[in-house]
C-alpha cells in the first residue's frame, strides 16, 4: 500500500492545486477572449466570407459574416446548418472546388457565376478558399460584376479610340496628299502663267519697243512691262528660291532645261550663242552639286521643282 500524506504534504498538494486551477482558469479566459476578437474580426470582414464544415461525405456551413449577411439579403444566415450538396446542387464545379480545398489542404483562387434569383441578373464572383484544420474551409466571395462590367467598357472605349485615331490618321493622309497635289497644280499653274506671258507677251513688247514708238505711247508699254514684271515677281520668287542661289539668267536657262528644251532651242529664245547656254549649264552644275557627276541634269530639276 502507498504511503499515507502527511498533513503537511496534503496541504502543500492543495496549493498546487490551487495553483493550476487559477492557471486554468486564466487560460480558459485568455481563450475566450481570443475567441471573442475572432469572432469580431470574422464578422467584421468587410468581403463576404462562409464558414463550411467537414461532416461525414459532406459539407455544411456553420458560419457567416456580416458582408455575407448584407450581400445576400439574409440567404445565407438562412441557410446556416444546409449541406453543401444541397446548396450547390446547380452548381457542381463550386462544390467540386470546396471539396479540393479541404482534400488538399490548399489555398484556391477561382471564379463563381451566379444568377440572382429575384433580379434574373447574372454576377460574377472572385472566391478564395482557405483550409483551416482540422475540418474547416474559409471561403471569401466578392462581386466583381461592375468592376468586369467597367473594364469592359473601358475596353469597348479603347478600340473605338483607336478606330477613330485610325480613320484620322487615314484621313489625314488623304489630306495630305490632296494639298500636295493642290500644291503641285498651284505650281505649275504658276509655272504656266510665267512662260506664257514670257513666250505669248514679252517678246512682242520686245518688238514694239525696238519699233518708233511716240513718246506716250513708249509711257503706256513702259507700264504695261512695269505691271507684269510686279504681277510676275511673287511668282518668279518663289520659283527661284527653289534654284537655290542661281543667277536669273540661270534661272531662266534651268527652267528651260527643266522642261526639256536644248541648248540651241533655249539659245534662240534668250537671244544668247549656244556656247553661252552650255557656259551657263556647268554653272548650274557646279552650284546643284552635280560636278562629276552622270546625273541628268532635266530629271534632277523636276525633281527639285516637283
Amino acid at each position: 500500500m502507498p504511503n499515507k500524506l502527511t498533513k503537511k504534504e496534503l496541504e502543500q498538494r492543495v496549493k498546487e492545486l490551487e495553483k493550476d486551477v487559477i492557471k486554468l482558469k486564466k487560460a480558459e479566459e485568455a481563450l475566450r477572449k481570443s475567441e471573442d476578437r475572432f469572432r469580431a474580426q470574422y464578422k467584421g470582414i468587410p468581403v463576404p466570407t462562409y464558414t463550411w464544415q467537414k461532416v461525414e461525405d459532406d459539407f455544411v456551413m456553420i458560419n457567416c459574416n456580416n458582408a455575407a449577411r448584407i450581400s445576400t439579403r439574409r440567404w445565407a444566415t438562412n441557410n446556416i446548418g444546409i449541406r453543401a450538396s444541397r446548396i450547390f446542387k446547380d452548381t457542381p464545379k463550386d462544390y467540386e472546388d470546396v471539396i479540393k480545398c479541404f482534400e488538399t489542404k490548399k489555398n484556391i483562387q477561382t471564379t463563381w457565376k451566379y444568377t440572382d434569383i429575384e433580379t434574373g441578373k447574372p454576377s460574377v464572383f472572385d472566391v478564395k478558399m482557405v483550409f483551416i484544420p482540422p475540418d474547416l474551409v474559409l471561403v471569401h466571395s466578392e462581386d466583381i460584376t461592375k468592376r468586369m462590367q467597367d473594364e469592359k467598357e473601358i475596353l469597348e472605349k479603347e478600340k473605338k479610340l483607336k478606330k477613330q485615331a485610325h480613320n484620322l490618321q487615314e484621313f489625314n493622309t488623304a489630306l495630305n496628299v490632296l494639298l500636295e497635289h493642290r500644291e503641285k497644280e498651284k505650281k505649275e499653274l504658276e509655272e504656266n502663267i510665267v512662260a506664257s506671258i514670257k513666250k505669248l507677251v514679252l517678246p512682242y513688247l520686245d518688238e514694239f519697243d525696238k519699233g518708233k514708238l511716240s513718246s506716250k505711247n513708249r509711257m503706256y508699254l513702259d507700264i504695261i512691262r512695269s505691271n507684269l514684271e510686279e504681277l510676275l515677281a511673287p511668282i518668279t520668287k518663289r520659283l527661284s528660291s527653289e534654284y537655290l542661289n542661281l543667277t536669273p539668267t540661270e534661272i531662266k536657262i534651268a527652267d528651260f532645261i527643266r522642261r526639256g528644251l536644248t541648248s540651241k532651242e533655249i539659245a534662240l529664245q534668250i537671244n544668247v550663242s549656244p556656247n553661252a547656254v552650255l557656259f551657263h549649264r556647268k554653272n548650274i552644275r557646279k552650284k546643284l552639286g552635280l560636278v562629276h557627276k552622270k546625273t541628268n541634269l532635266s530629271s534632277f530639276l523636276q525633281t527639285l521643282s516637283g
